[in-house]
Protein backbone atom coordinates (compact mmCIF):
# COMPACT_ATOMS: atom_id res chain seq x y z
CA UNK A 1 0.00 0.00 0.00
CA UNK A 2 1.25 3.47 -0.86
CA UNK A 3 0.85 6.70 1.07
CA UNK A 4 0.17 10.13 -0.41
CA UNK A 5 3.87 10.96 0.10
CA UNK A 6 4.90 7.78 -1.75
CA UNK A 7 2.61 8.66 -4.66
CA UNK A 8 3.83 12.29 -4.78
CA UNK A 9 7.47 11.11 -4.84
CA UNK A 10 6.80 8.58 -7.61
CA UNK A 11 5.05 11.22 -9.74
CA UNK A 12 7.95 13.65 -9.22
CA UNK A 13 10.37 11.07 -10.67
CA UNK A 14 8.62 11.02 -14.04
CA UNK A 15 10.40 12.81 -16.89
CA UNK A 16 8.86 16.17 -17.82
CA UNK A 17 6.58 16.31 -20.84
CA UNK A 18 7.96 18.14 -23.88
CA UNK A 19 6.52 21.56 -24.72
CA UNK A 20 3.42 21.52 -26.87
CA UNK A 21 2.18 18.11 -25.72
CA UNK A 22 -1.30 19.43 -24.99
CA UNK A 23 -3.51 21.15 -27.48
CA UNK A 24 -4.53 21.02 -31.13
CA UNK A 25 -0.99 20.53 -32.45
CA UNK A 26 -1.51 17.40 -34.56
CA UNK A 27 -3.96 16.42 -37.29
CA UNK A 28 -6.54 13.79 -36.28
CA UNK A 29 -5.70 14.10 -32.57
CA UNK A 30 -7.94 14.95 -29.67
CA UNK A 31 -6.83 15.62 -26.11
CA UNK A 32 -8.63 14.57 -22.95
CA UNK A 33 -7.75 14.53 -19.28
CA UNK A 34 -9.00 12.71 -16.21
CA UNK A 35 -8.61 13.28 -12.47
CA UNK A 36 -7.41 10.47 -10.22
CA UNK A 37 -8.83 11.69 -6.90
CA UNK A 38 -7.54 10.16 -3.67
CA UNK A 39 -9.01 10.56 -0.21
CA UNK A 40 -7.93 9.13 3.13
CA UNK A 41 -4.82 9.20 5.27
CA UNK A 42 -1.67 7.20 5.71
CA UNK A 43 -1.89 4.09 3.58
CA UNK A 44 -5.69 3.84 3.91
CA UNK A 45 -6.63 5.58 0.65
CA UNK A 46 -9.70 5.49 -1.57
CA UNK A 47 -9.95 6.39 -5.25
CA UNK A 48 -12.91 8.21 -6.82
CA UNK A 49 -14.64 6.45 -9.71
CA UNK A 50 -17.74 7.32 -11.70
CA UNK A 51 -20.18 5.36 -13.81
CA UNK A 52 -21.01 7.20 -16.99
CA UNK A 53 -24.64 7.62 -17.95
CA UNK A 54 -25.90 5.33 -20.69
CA UNK A 55 -26.71 7.00 -24.00
CA UNK A 56 -26.80 5.74 -27.58
CA UNK A 57 -23.76 6.49 -29.72
CA UNK A 58 -21.46 7.20 -26.78
CA UNK A 59 -18.46 4.82 -26.89
CA UNK A 60 -18.02 5.18 -23.10
CA UNK A 61 -21.74 4.74 -22.27
CA UNK A 62 -22.16 3.04 -18.88
CA UNK A 63 -18.42 2.63 -18.33
CA UNK A 64 -16.76 2.97 -14.94
CA UNK A 65 -14.14 5.70 -15.27
CA UNK A 66 -12.32 8.58 -13.66
CA UNK A 67 -13.99 11.99 -13.88
CA UNK A 68 -12.75 13.84 -16.95
CA UNK A 69 -13.28 14.55 -20.59
CA UNK A 70 -12.13 16.28 -23.73
CA UNK A 71 -10.05 19.41 -23.75
CA UNK A 72 -11.99 22.65 -23.99
CA UNK A 73 -10.71 25.71 -25.86
CA UNK A 74 -10.42 27.50 -22.52
CA UNK A 75 -8.18 24.83 -20.96
CA UNK A 76 -4.55 25.91 -20.67
CA UNK A 77 -3.24 22.45 -19.79
CA UNK A 78 -4.39 18.93 -18.90
CA UNK A 79 -4.87 19.84 -15.25
CA UNK A 80 -7.28 22.61 -16.23
CA UNK A 81 -9.27 20.09 -18.28
CA UNK A 82 -9.34 17.52 -15.48
CA UNK A 83 -10.37 20.15 -12.93
CA UNK A 84 -13.09 21.68 -15.13
CA UNK A 85 -14.53 18.30 -16.11
CA UNK A 86 -14.53 17.07 -12.49
CA UNK A 87 -16.44 20.14 -11.35
CA UNK A 88 -18.95 19.75 -14.21
CA UNK A 89 -19.44 16.00 -13.79
CA UNK A 90 -19.49 15.47 -10.01
CA UNK A 91 -19.54 18.99 -8.54
CA UNK A 92 -16.12 18.64 -6.89
CA UNK A 93 -13.78 21.60 -7.19
CA UNK A 94 -10.11 20.61 -7.38
CA UNK A 95 -7.25 23.00 -6.61
CA UNK A 96 -3.59 23.17 -7.65
CA UNK A 97 -2.59 22.77 -3.98
CA UNK A 98 -4.30 19.34 -3.98
CA UNK A 99 -2.42 18.18 -7.08
CA UNK A 100 0.21 15.51 -6.47
CA UNK A 101 1.41 15.36 -10.08
CA UNK A 102 0.61 13.94 -13.51
CA UNK A 103 1.05 10.61 -15.23
CA UNK A 104 2.61 10.32 -18.67
CA UNK A 105 -0.05 10.67 -21.39
CA UNK A 106 -1.46 7.61 -23.15
CA UNK A 107 -2.18 7.50 -26.88
CA UNK A 108 -5.40 5.71 -27.77
CA UNK A 109 -6.78 4.95 -31.24
CA UNK A 110 -10.55 4.95 -31.00
CA UNK A 111 -12.09 1.79 -32.45
CA UNK A 112 -13.27 2.23 -36.04
CA UNK A 113 -12.06 5.83 -36.25
CA UNK A 114 -9.05 7.61 -37.69
CA UNK A 115 -8.91 9.92 -34.69
CA UNK A 116 -6.38 9.29 -31.94
CA UNK A 117 -6.87 10.47 -28.40
CA UNK A 118 -4.11 11.58 -26.06
CA UNK A 119 -5.27 10.94 -22.52
CA UNK A 120 -3.63 12.86 -19.68
CA UNK A 121 -4.16 12.03 -15.99
CA UNK A 122 -3.67 14.38 -13.05
CA UNK A 123 -3.54 12.98 -9.51
CA UNK A 124 -5.13 14.83 -6.55
CA UNK A 125 -5.44 14.29 -2.81
CA UNK A 126 -8.60 15.90 -1.39
CA UNK A 127 -8.14 15.14 2.31
CA UNK A 128 -9.33 12.61 4.83
CA UNK A 129 -13.09 12.53 4.30
CA UNK A 130 -15.01 11.57 1.19
CA UNK A 131 -16.40 14.69 -0.48
CA UNK A 132 -20.08 15.00 -1.39
CA UNK A 133 -20.75 14.44 -5.09
CA UNK A 134 -23.39 16.13 -7.25
CA UNK A 135 -23.54 14.14 -10.49
CA UNK A 136 -24.61 15.86 -13.69
CA UNK A 137 -26.51 14.22 -16.58
CA UNK A 138 -23.31 12.63 -17.94
CA UNK A 139 -22.71 10.63 -14.75
CA UNK A 140 -25.02 7.95 -13.34
CA UNK A 141 -23.10 7.49 -10.06
CA UNK A 142 -19.89 8.44 -8.26
CA UNK A 143 -18.04 6.63 -5.49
Amino acid sequence: MLSIDDIRAALARQPPEPDGTFGPDRTNWNDAAVALILTGQGRDLSLCLIRRAEKPGDPWSGDVAFPGGRRGAEDADPCATAERETKEEIGLRLYAAQRLGRLAPLTIRLSGRKTRLRLFAAVYSVGVSVPAFRCNREVAAAW
